[in-house]
């Protein structure tokens, strides 16, 4: 009976440290479970708590035992307390992020999400049961985040329980690159980012849909950026965003802290009223084929940039732009311009 009792408390105390030490194998440092034997899948997970440190490269492929698996997920707690990771990258085969995943990990200051077509689902860093018990955290509510690469759409649940994003409310956050593969970003998305003051939205065909910061139906919305003292800006393709007091106007409205802007070869369509109340840019720098009246009333613009692509500035473009000290053509061939543009100029 001794015997039978012992060997109980044995498989228990082995139960309990597969447990605690969950994962299937290990490959150059990152541990994994096997998610689906038939569709070769695994998820990121971890051996220990602050395992992880340094920068991690996340593979979207690993080989263990003769079979390649295909790396799909993040675990739960996977990065969890990992205080001295300091980046990471995560590939196009992830499909999910899950809870508490980046709980803890408050050097984490880069961070690259590759491009792709699948949208990446993330989850939250805590879930508030009621309002009673606070606002949730989004998923990299603890991390000191300085860039963010963002490759793809992401998907997220966006009510007060877990947080409203991923990166609300971030205020170290002060670079933002869109890359050319994303298609969409949600309401509120960088609410609270108040550092951020770098966004490039790199070069693409495909039209980028900007949703706003705050909407509200009886009274003065909010744009995507309202909250980011932006400083520098590059749009590098179309945007559209629904327009009105309810939605803020436009993702840039107001923000005066904006000074240098360039829009890139591919862009035709920006919305009228875009820079709206955007009074201190000094510098923007033009490479779209077709100049419109993106900049018209802004009197604090004094350096204007002609690129090479530009072949014609439609009428009124730049009316009422009062400021300029500096206009610069650096393509052989001037482009047409329309009637009502500089003769504001001083």
């Amino acid at each position: 009976m001794k015997t039978i009792k012992q060997l109980l408390i044995t498989i228990a105390v082995l139960l309990c440290s597969t447990t605690l030490h969950a994962h299937d194998f290990e490959v150059d440092g990152i541990y994994y479970n096997i998610t689906s034997s038939d569709n070769m899948t695994v998820e990121v997970t971890y051996k220990d708590p602050n395992e992880y440190s340094g920068s991690i490269v996340i593979p979207s492929t690993v080989s263990y035992s003769g079979t390649v698996f295909n790396v799909t997920s993040i675990g739960e707690y996977a990065f969890s307390y990992c205080s001295g990771l300091t980046s990471i990258t995560i590939p196009e085969s992830v499909t999910s992020i899950k809870a508490y995943a980046f709980n803890g990990c408050t050097s984490l200051k880069d961070l690259r999400i590759e491009d792709g077509n699948t949208t990446l689902e993330l989850s939250y860093n805590y879930h508030s049961t009621s309002k009673y018990d606070g606002d949730g955290k989004g998923l990299f509510y603890d991390c000191p985040l300085e860039t963010l690469y963002l490759g793809r759409n992401i998907e997220y649940d966006k009510d007060y329980s877990c947080g409203y994003s991923p990166f609300y409310g971030i205020k170290t956050l002060s670079t933002v690159v869109i890359g050319s593969g994303v298609t969409s970003i949600n309401n509120g998305a960088f609410s609270g980012c108040n550092a951020l003051k770098v966004l490039n939205i790199e070069d693409g065909y495909e039209t980028l849909s900007l949703g706003c910061n705050i909407y509200d139906g009886s009274g003065s919305g909010e744009g995507l950026f309202y909250n980011c003292p932006l400083e520098t800006l590059y749009l590098g393709r179309n945007i559209e965003y629904e327009t009105g007091y309810n939605y803020g106007y436009s993702p840039f409205y107001g923000i005066e802290t904006l000074t240098n802007v360039s829009i890139g070869g591919s862009v035709t369509s920006l919305g009228s009223s875009v820079f709206s109340g955007c009074n201190n840019i000094s510098t923007i720098n033009l490479n779209s084929e077709i100049v419109r009246n993106w900049f018209s009333g802004i009197t604090s613009i004094k350096e204007v940039i002609i690129g090479k692509n530009v072949t014609s500035i439609t009428y009124n473009a730049f009316s009422g732009c009062t400021g300029f000290s500096s206009i610069y053509l650096m393509g052989d061939k001037a482009p047409i311009v329309g009637s009502g543009n500089f003769t504001d100029a001083q």
